[in-house]
């Protein structure tokens, strides 16, 4: 079934191309050649760059009217360069955006292009509880590339060399922390754990998708108090020494998840790929399991958001070639094997079969694949993407963990702090 959902981002280096901030598509652009020009941006590292340009290459062969211009970068400094030109009015035709600019610069849903309107751009390869996402008022401001879901992987050898049937609920695996020896422990979380826990608890996620605060003082209290209590009872480490593993191995697993003594490690589904090659150069397994449920055969109710969106510019004079580009490498065969996996596993079935059919969707790629359509999640509000709004459950969590504030306050905080995060967000863009 369909991943259900409750609607509340060289090898050759290649140097970044100039952002044109003073020459934008408020009025047509055209080559010296009579070609129609449009441009389109992103972000990201070489590997995506160079899956992106040889689409681009491969369309241009297929339509030598059209000359796109590409601008592309690393993530430092994209979220201003883009604040930039949208509020200029001069942003590219065609744009790789993350999933709060929708909220920042289309809060009525008109900020953006709707794609629904546009000829030639072909959907019909989505789910449409996943082009749900992309909407603002029923305007689909942005189409994703891939989804992203929380995921839970193991180590085998951690449960199989000390006896332990893989657990499934949360308090199977405080059970297996008592056949784990000291300084060993059968799971290791981070702050997104909690809040899986507690949509598990809810059928919520924490924001709605306005930005409202959807759960009350006691169920985030209790959150935290489960957390601790983890800890006490030895199935998770202390954030100290998550960070002290982190901090020493940056970039890789951590050095107790390869010595076994973790069992396993929580991620999002678009890292499930690199995580595995690190393991398995390391001689170690990982395996993507499901999600520890509150009972046996309960819902996993993950976290899940979309992609690697993309939008089309509502003030290009452009937009036919804009949407012929995006479906290109939406849909077209050379544009989505050229595109490949550089943006993770797409979330358009039309373009997942044309790179299974090709060989490149095999392995751990497909099964994370098959895990997020298969698992039911709920999907992040645009405001929970916002840094500013996440800090102050991050710092709660922080001081929480690190004992100078008990669980009382530690909700508290979290609920005053994101509310007002919220509140002066929309302050900016209303």
């Amino acid at each position: 079934m369909k991943f259900k959902k409750m609607l509340t981002i060289g090898g050759v280096l290649l140097m970044s191309a100039v952002m044109l901030a003073g020459c934008g598509n408020s009025k047509k652009e055209a080559a010296d050649d009579g070609k129609t020009t449009i441009r389109i941006s992103w972000w990201g590292g070489d590997d995506r760059h160079e899956a992106t340009l040889a689409a681009i290459k491969a369309f241009e062969k297929e339509n030598p009217d059209i000359k796109v211009k590409a601008e592309y970068s690393g993530w430092d400094g994209v979220e201003q360069k883009m604040a930039t030109q949208i509020t200029g009015k001069t942003e590219p035709d065609v744009m790789q955006v993350n999933y709060d600019w929708i909220a920042q610069y289309s809060p009525t849903g008109e900020g953006f292009a709707d794609l629904s309107t546009l000829d030639g751009l072909d959907l019909s390869g989505y789910d449409e509880t996943t082009l749900e996402s992309g909407k603002v008022n029923g305007l689909l401001n942005a189409v994703p590339f891939s989804e992203n879901a929380r995921v839970w992987c193991i180590n085998p050898k951690a449960f199989e060399e000390r006896g332990v049937e893989i657990p499934t609920t949360w308090d199977e695996y405080i059970e297996a922390a008592d056949k784990f020896e000291d300084g060993a422990f059968p799971a290791r979380i981070d702050t997104y754990a909690l809040l899986t826990y507690m949509q598990q608890k809810t059928g919520k996620t924490i924001l709605a998708e306005d930005g409202t605060f959807q759960y009350d003082k006691a169920t985030v209290k209790e959150a935290f108090d489960w957390y601790k209590g983890l800890i006490d009872k030895g199935v998770i480490p202390t954030i100290q020494e998550t960070k002290e593993q982190a901090d020493a191995n940056p970039g890789a697993p951590a050095k107790k998840l390869l010595d076994g003594q973790y069992g396993n490690l929580t991620t999002w589904s678009a890292q499930v790929s690199g995580e595995y090659k690190n393991m398995e150069e390391a001689g170690q397994e990982l395996a993507l399991i499901n999600f520890p449920t509150l009972t046996k055969d309960g819902e996993q109710v993950v976290i899940n958001k979309p992609s690697m969106l993309f939008a089309v510019s509502k003030n290009s004079k452009n937009q036919e070639a804009a949407a012929k580009l995006l479906n290109f490498l939406l849909n077209e065969p050379e544009g989505v094997k050229a595109m490949s996996l550089a943006r993770g596993v797409p979330a358009n079935q039309t373009a997942f079969d044309i790179l299974e059919a090709d060989g490149q969707v095999t392995g751990i790629d497909k099964d994370v694949h098959e895990y997020v359509q298969n698992t039911e999640g709920i999907t992040f509000s645009k405001y929970t993407e916002m840094s500013k709004v996440m800090q102050a459950y991050n710092d709660a969590f922080d001081e929480f963990s690190y004992g100078k504030i008990d669980s009382s306050e530690a909700a508290q905080r979290t609920i005053d702090g994101m509310t007002e995060a919220v509140e002066q967000v929309k302050s900016t863009i209303e």
